[in-house]
């Protein structure tokens, strides 16, 4: 690796060029390519490789892109606040795990209540599935995000769709491993007898619905829209239906929730009639299109 090292400092036998912010960066097509499947594929795929690399995005700086490419010669990346970003983005894009994982381990560590928002719409930014659920999970358990309606607005589309896709509980298998995946598919009785989780309490689904009403509503004032129902269910069109109507309790649906316009009469019927003939251990035949299994469960087996 010393040797290798010495390549990288000295840019001796360089046979590609990365030109970054008008800098050039000299490094070694096999060196790239041992690591990186991408950098594989671009040197010694079907097409000609390229001796010369212009990279003119302006989310990618020449210091990042030297912290990265240092990487495949020292086995070593300094992540800190200001490249954590841009070497996830290049590490997703590379296919370099490791550097990937660090990032996310880096973030994590960071994650903060009154930085939250904006560091979850950010991950929201960059498509990270593993990641973002980690930051959903921490604006669930640990922020006050949920306790103020003004920060809850200020969450993206994006992440408050990947709050309420949680479709067992607030957290899924964080390596989506198969032996995970399996005790999802057990009903909501079922899953309190399975080790692979924990019941604790969470937050209402009364509250949530009126969080995510709150943000359609400051979606309009941003769009310079009429604050009508029509207007809030059409922006809250791909949320609507993650919403788990049948588990609010049957008096708070009927004074509280019902009358946010959210679900038509026809919708709120079929949701009563849930509620209604729920048996006493819980369970009951759903008649809406709406989960009816309480949100509550977190993921402890791998």
């Amino acid at each position: 690796m010393a040797n290798i090292s010495n390549l990288w400092k000295t840019g001796d036998f360089s046979d590609v060029i990365f030109v970054v912010e008008k800098k050039e960066i000299h490094a070694h097509k096999l060196i790239l390519a041992s690591i990186s499947p991408i950098f594989k594929e671009s040197f010694y795929g079907k097409l000609p490789a390229p001796s010369k690399i212009v990279i003119d995005d302006p989310n990618f700086n020449f210091s990042t892109m030297m912290t990265f490419l240092g990487y495949f010669y020292t086995n070593k990346v300094e992540i800190n606040e200001d490249n954590v970003f841009e070497l996830l983005n290049l590490s997703n894009l590379y296919q370099i795990q490791k550097i990937v994982e660090e990032c996310r381990d880096y973030l994590a560590s960071k994650f903060t209540s009154s930085s939250i928002v904006e560091t979850a719409n950010s991950i929201a930014f960059l498509m990270d599935s593993q990641l973002l659920n980690k930051v959903v999970e921490f604006i669930i358990h640990q922020s006050s995000v949920f306790h103020s309606q003004s920060d809850f607005n200020k969450l993206s589309s994006d992440v408050v769709k990947a709050i309420l896709e949680q479709e067992y509980g607030w957290m899924s298998c964080p390596k989506g491993l198969p032996q995970c995946k399996s005790f999802f598919d057990y009903t909501y009785e079922e899953q309190l007898g399975v080790l692979c989780f924990e019941v604790h309490d969470g937050l209402s689904e009364a509250l949530i619905i009126k969080r995510v009403h709150g943000w359609g509503i400051n979606k309009c004032l941003e769009l310079e829209k009429e604050q009508t129902v029509e207007n809030v269910c059409e922006i809250l069109k791909e949320m609507i239906p993650l919403l788990r109507f049948p588990t609010v309790e049957k008096k708070t649906f009927s004074l509280e929730i019902y009358s946010l316009g959210l679900v038509d009469d026809k919708k709120a019927v079929q949701i009563m009639r849930t509620m209604v003939e729920k048996s006493d251990d819980g369970s009951s035949p759903n008649y809406s299109r709406f989960s009816a299994r309480k949100r509550g469960f977190k993921h402890n087996y791998c």
